[in-house]
């Protein structure tokens, strides 16, 4: 009785903050700051409180934890809006109301929120329908052979479904080549019940059809991670032009340019589907970590910008007023903050040979576009040039982000990685000379001079990409690697990993291994694996004051995350 008991009081808790919110316009503005601020902390007690007095399974802690830090954020955010436009009431206005339902958003969900349900799905999803086709075996009968088909194919109706929904917003021919597999997949599985449905079976026909099955099953799967590798390289290098872009379009909006302003909005739709699907797509291939909590943070902030920002973007060719342009770029602002952390999550998740692979396949692909071109006596352009220097760029923040995280990379890699850099800003600066200002070279000097600087960069990428695929083998094994105590990781994230984001029961410990990274290679799936230890209790609890009239709202923020061991911003 007294743990249903505790736990309906974070639920009250959870009440009182919308019944608050939606008298917001009726209370006094200067207080609804602070206000919130006491709302949210009674929240979090509360779930202190239960969470103490109970022993709960890791995915409900997960469950809570994503609640209570979807609550900090957004106040946050709301908190340094309001600081920096302290002076400007048309804005603040607009974004309490923004804010308030936001709020009521969260606390409407927080009863029923199950917020782990597609954390590790795709692949626990293809774990089980390769165990489960482990289990065909024609000599134990026709119909036990039929029944673990069944149990097989059953899996795979969501497994198609979630490669089919990376394919609709890939890249290329990516979406034409997860299509093919899937059907390849579907065929192997009606070629397998037609052999077993037969009069006589034929054991060695039979097997095979049962490995073409599971090769199938292995190669989409290998199929979905390049996509999706595909996916954050083009999102990532370029992620923000199409927002400023948008953003400009709705400043400089007259009736000419109507056509134009939809298109982006069309553009902008298909670009937050990509996003979505990469961090869908991480979140399935991740275990239940701190990372993940971030990543399921990001993501909840990601839908809470999609329904804000377009509009807030388009108000502004109807009203010119100058608070609707503040407004909005608060919303452009935080986009591409929440976009460079969603960048630097899925950089920590994906291996890095996989990722150099498919940036030096896609430039191998766009140096024979610009042979073409040089052959047929054109002039190299810009648009041919960008992919080299955005694609090596992103390679370099990536493998930066890898190295911050890993402990051991060969100096070999540095070494190359460095070469990039070089031969980068040898590349910047022809192509500024040749193409951005007047030359008296001749179209063939000046596609010679920039395509021999573009094979030379493909050349150092290749070469970066060969040594990784030693340097990173065994660091990627290392089960460790994330979380030794003497890495580089920030030791506050270490603590509140061991400790809080997954606690488990007192004195019953455990290892969590998760495969997080993306693999190529079709049979031998390499992901790298994270073991951490976990109590099950919030600490500190006696860092939170109980007089919330006693102490201010940032001391308040700073006790709350300290009882979660949140690193400080």
């Amino acid at each position: 009785m007294e743990e249903k008991n505790t736990k309906e009081s974070i639920f009250k808790a959870v009440e009182d903050l919308k019944k608050y919110l939606a008298n917001y316009p009726f209370h006094p503005k200067e207080l609804i700051l602070d206000d919130i601020a006491a709302f949210i902390f009674k929240i979090v007690d509360k779930t202190k409180d239960y969470c103490d007095a109970t022993s709960l399974p890791k995915q409900e802690y997960y469950n809570l934890a994503v609640v209570v830090m979807h609550y900090f954020v957004t106040y946050d955010f709301f908190k340094s809006v309001s600081i920096e436009h302290k002076n400007e009431k048309d804005v603040l206005m607009e974004v309490n109301g923004c804010i308030s339902k936001e709020l009521i958003s969260i606390s409407q969900n927080a009863r029923t929120l199950k917020s782990n349900g597609n954390v590790g799905s795709f692949i626990n999803l293809m774990d089980t329908c390769l165990d489960k086709a482990e289990d065909i075996d024609i000599s134990k009968g026709v119909p036990n052979a039929l029944d673990s088909l069944n149990a097989s194919s059953g899996t795979i109706e969501e497994i198609l479904s979630f490669a089919l929904s990376i394919g609709q917003v890939g890249y290329n021919d990516d979406n034409k080549i997860i299509t093919a597999a899937c059907r390849t997949v579907l065929n192997s599985v009606d070629q397998l019940k037609v052999e077993i449905n037969k009069q006589e079976h034929n054991l060695d026909m039979f097997n095979l059809m049962t490995e073409m099955y599971t090769s199938a099953l292995c190669s989409l799967e290998a199929k979905v991670n390049v996509a999706v590798l595909n996916l954050c390289l083009r999102i990532f290098s370029n992620y923000q032009d199409l927002v400023e872009d948008l953003y400009s379009a709705c400043v400089n909006y007259n009736s000419n340019s109507s056509k134009r302003l939809d298109d982006l909005i069309t553009d902008f739709d298909l670009h937050m589907d990509r996003i979505f699907q990469i961090a869908l797509f991480s979140l399935a291939c991740s275990s239940i970590n701190k990372r993940t909590l971030d990543l399921q943070i990001l993501v909840l902030h990601l839908l809470f910008l999609e329904k804000e920002l377009v509009p807030s973007f388009v108000s502004m060719t109807t009203n010119h007023a100058p608070h609707r342009r503040k407004y909005a770029n608060i919303f452009k602002k935080y986009w591409i903050v929440q976009m460079k952390k969603l960048r630097r999550i899925v950089h920590n998740i994906i291996e890095p040979e996989a990722y150099c692979k498919i940036i030096y396949e896609a430039l191998t692909l766009n140096a024979e576009k610009m042979w073409e071109h040089i052959s047929a006596g054109i002039l190299l352009d810009k648009a041919m040039i960008d992919p080299f220097l955005l694609y090596t760029k992103e390679l370099g923040t990536m493998i930066k982000t890898s190295l911050h995280l890993l402990n051991e990379l060969k100096d070999d890699a540095l070494i190359k990685l460095g070469v990039i850099h070089k031969v980068l800003h040898e590349l910047v600066m022809a192509k500024n000379c040749f193409l951005d200002k007047t030359s008296s070279f001749t179209t063939e000097e000046v596609n010679f001079k920039l395509f021999k600087r573009c094979k030379v960069l493909l050349g150092a990428v290749k070469d970066l990409w060969v040594c990784l695929k030693g340097d990173f083998k065994d660091i990627l094994n290392d089960t460790s690697s994330e979380v030794d105590s003497n890495s580089t990781i920030d030791s506050q994230h270490q603590t509140y990993i061991t400790d809080n984001v997954v606690p488990e029961m007192k004195n019953n410990k455990e290892h969590i291994n998760s495969r997080v990274t993306f693999a190529v290679t079709p049979v031998s799936i390499t992901f790298s694996k994270e073991r951490y230890s976990r109590d099950y209790s919030f600490r500190n609890k006696t860092l939170l004051h109980k007089s919330y009239s006693k102490c201010s709202i940032d001391n308040m923020l700073h006790e709350l995350r300290k009882s979660f061991m949140m690193p400080s911003e």
